[in-house]
Parts: C-alpha cells; structure tokens; sequence
C-alpha cells in the first residue's frame, strides 16, 4: 500500500510539473511608462485661482475649481519639504501636499489637475500656498496640506518639464514666483 501511494504521489508530481508550466500566460502588456491622459481638465488658470487669495487670511476655495498644469518642482533634491511646485502657461504655485518622496508619484514634467473646491489658499513669506485644511494652532492659524491628495490631484502624462523663461534679475516679478525661470548675465 505504502509503495503504491509514493507511485501515485511521484506520477502526480510528474503530471503537475508537465502541465503547470504550460498554463503561465508570458505574454503581458507593458505598463504606460508615460501615465495616461488626465481624467478631468482644468477650467482656472493658476494666475486666476492666486488672485482668489485674500492677503492676510486664509481663504476656503468655494467654487468648481480645477487647474491644471507641469509638475516644475519637487522633493527629489530636498529642497521642497512635502510640497509640489506646479506652472501652466500663466503662473505657478506651491501646492503642500501630505507625502514625503512625492517624486516617485509626481516627478518633474508630470501633467496634473487638482480639484480645488474646498482646498484653502494661503501665503508663507509672500509666496501664495495651496493647502488643505486651517489649523488652529498657538491661537492663530495656518495652513495644512492636503491629505486625501489621491482624490484631489489627478496624475497625467509625462511630458517634460517647461522651457524656462529667460529673465534678468531686475526683470523678475511676482509673475515668476513658483515659476521655471533662466536668470541671464547673473555669475555667482
């Protein structure tokens, strides 16, 4: 009895290992390394969402907001502590945002499009934020980032990062802020 189950044990391994490596399916679609076309499409400017900013307080987005534009700055040097820098055609702007090494899901020339409707516009050291939620702290107020980032910024293409705009120092303005910019005639 005992040799015939070892027999029919070892027939059984030989049956499984003949026929298992013939049900791998090794052909698979690549994943889109670019990502994929944005689900929603912007219908602010950047420039008209910051002139929603009341100086001086923080003010709650209460219109359907979106914009959209490139992915220009990140965390990926350090430099920007969780917070992504994007810009369209008209401005740019810092968006504070609740995750460290954002890079991995916005990198630099990312399209994105953020649903702003109930975010809060703030401003650190003249520099306009968007953010998530008030903070009552110290009996003042500040500016959180947002934390539900996945329903609120929609990821696109890949597309490259914006040729900078080539200024000199005493043509900057506040246009520039949050912007890609090339300084001209500066040496360091």
């Amino acid at each position: 009895m005992k040799f015939q189950l070892s027999k029919l044990f070892f027939f059984s391994l030989l049956l499984s290992m003949a026929v298992l490596p013939s049900c791998v399916d090794t052909e698979f679609e690549e994943p889109p390394v670019t990502g994929t076309e944005l689900e929603v499409t912007g219908n602010t400017s950047i420039a008209d969402l910051k002139s929603l900013y009341i100086p001086g307080r923080l003010t709650v987005i209460e219109t359907d907001v979106i914009v959209q534009g490139i992915v220009v700055g990140n965390d990926v040097q350090g430099n920007f502590f969780r917070s992504l820098i994007i810009q369209d055609s008209t401005a740019g702007i810092e968006v504070l945002i609740n995750l460290t090494d954002a890079f991995n899901l916005f990198p630099l020339g990312r399209e994105v499009a953020i649903d702003c409707k109930g975010l809060v516009l703030g401003e650190f050291n003249g520099i306009v934020q968007l953010g998530g939620y008030i903070i009552q702290e110290g009996g003042g107020e500040e500016l959180g980032d947002i934390i539900d980032y996945n329903s609120r910024i929609y990821r696109g293409m890949l597309v490259g990062e914006p040729e900078p705009a080539v200024r000199t120092i005493n043509s900057l303005g506040v246009n520039d802020i949050s912007t890609l910019v090339q300084l001209q005639d500066v040496e360091f």
